[in-house]
C-alpha cells in the first residue's frame, strides 16, 4: 500500500491475490488472480487529459477510469476505452483477448480494424488472429465478475442492464 507506481512497473499474481491500482488522477485499475501486467505509460496528452497504456501478458484486469483514454496491448490486440469502464480477460498460452465494456467508449483494435464495443457488450478476437467482433451482451457471469472484482463499477449497472439481468447477477452471487 502506498508504492510508488512508474512506467515499467510491472505485477504478477498469485492463485489467491489481487492487485488494486488507484493512479493519480483516481482511475483505479484492478488485476484478478493469475494475471501479469506492467504499466507502459502514464502521460497527460493535455493538461487535464491523462493517457495511461497497460500491458496485459496473462489475466483479467478491470478498468474504472477517472477521466482521459487508457489502452490495454496484449500479444493478440488492443482495447481502449476513453471516459469510463472496461475488462479485458488474455487466457496464458493465448493471443485472443476478450474485451467488457461496462461504460464509455470502448474499442478493440487487431489485424487493423478497429471495432467499437457499446457498454453493456463483450467483443473478441478469434482464435488465430483477424478482426474483432462484437459476441453479444455480456453474461450473467461478465456482469458479476465486474461486481466482484470491481465493486466501483455497480454504480454504473443499472444504467447499462436490466432489471431482470441485475437480479440474476445477485442471485448468482448469492449463491457462490
Amino acid at each position: 500500500e502506498g508504492q510508488l507506481v512508474q512506467p515499467g512497473f510491472q505485477v504478477l499474481t498469485s492463485a489467491d491475490s489481487g492487485v488494486r491500482l488507484q493512479l493519480s488522477e483516481g482511475t483505479v485499475v484492478r488485476l484478478s488472480a493469475d494475471s501479469q501486467f506492467s504499466l507502459t505509460k502514464f502521460e497527460d496528452k493535455a493538461p487535464g487529459d491523462p493517457y495511461t497504456l497497460l500491458k496485459l501478458d496473462f489475466g483479467k484486469v478491470w478498468t474504472v477510469l477517472n477521466g482521459g483514454s487508457l489502452e490495454i496491448e496484449t500479444a493478440g490486440g488492443v482495447a481502449s476505452v476513453r471516459g469510463s469502464m472496461i475488462g479485458l480477460e488474455m487466457k496464458a498460452g493465448q493471443t485472443t483477448p476478450t474485451e467488457t465494456c461496462l461504460e464509455g467508449t470502448c474499442t478493440l483494435k487487431a489485424g487493423g480494424v478497429e471495432i467499437n464495443v457499446a457498454p453493456g457488450f463483450a467483443a473478441a478476437i478469434p482464435p488465430g488472429g483477424g478482426a474483432p467482433a462484437v459476441t453479444g451482451e455480456m453474461s450473467v457471469a461478465d456482469a458479476g465478475a465486474w461486481a466482484t472484482n470491481a465493486p466501483e463499477a455497480i454504480v454504473a449497472m443499472p444504467a447499462v442492464f436490466p432489471p431482470d439481468k441485475l437480479l440474476s447477477v445477485v442471485v448468482a452471487l448469492g449463491d457462490s
